[in-house]
């Protein structure tokens, strides 16, 4: 929801906080959605207030001569489990995912090979899956890269390219995915 049209709709909310109090409306409860049927206020006019659902949205309005404030609260879906989020990365991590991108540069790894690597060069296990869950990686494409690797030094059957392939780290399907690309039957 943009700017305008949540101030649109705080406005059209006051005024019927308003229409409520004159009319006498009394124990009713409104929840106002929005195009995706998503609960993003809840009007009580038991106790003339407004309960915003989606977080970030802060609403003053005066009722008598007492200024009010309120801020909405996150949603949470009882469904998902909750994680706690670092909202910025530590340097530790920051440094972690440098140095990832900087093996992709040069070097096919497998997700494990790479966080294999990144904890070679003294990150703990945490920063460095971290830091290999960050970055965007074609898996299979780094497996297709290695297979061509080995067949530049080395001969391979098939299978055997498929074993020293799982060996580094990559799955079955990236393994047979590469070694199927190049062309290896």
């Amino acid at each position: 929801m943009n700017k305008n049209n949540f101030l649109l709709l705080m406005a059209i909310l006051l005024v019927v906080l308003v229409f409520a109090q004159q009319s006498g409306i009394s124990k009713t409860i409104y929840a106002i959605k929005d195009a995706d049927d998503n609960i993003i206020a809840i009007i009580d006019f038991d106790s003339i207030s407004i309960d915003l659902i989606k977080s970030g949205y802060t609403l003053e309005y005066f009722y008598g001569e007492k200024p009010v404030r309120e801020t909405a609260e996150p949603e949470t879906k009882k469904e998902e489990p909750t994680q706690k989020v670092s909202l910025k990365e530590t340097l530790s991590q920051e440094q972690a995912v440098r140095k990832a991108k900087d093996y992709l540069d040069y070097a096919a790894f497998s997700r494990q090979g790479l966080i294999d690597q990144l904890k070679y060069e003294g990150f703990n296990t945490e920063d460095a899956t971290y830091a290999v869950d960050k970055i965007k990686v074609n898996w299979k494409e780094q497996a297709v890269r290695k297979a061509k690797d080995y067949l530049d030094y080395s001969a391979f059957s098939r299978q055997g390219l498929i074993d020293q392939l799982k060996y580094d780290g990559f799955n079955n399907e990236e393994a047979t995915y590469a070694v199927d690309k190049i062309g290896l039957q």
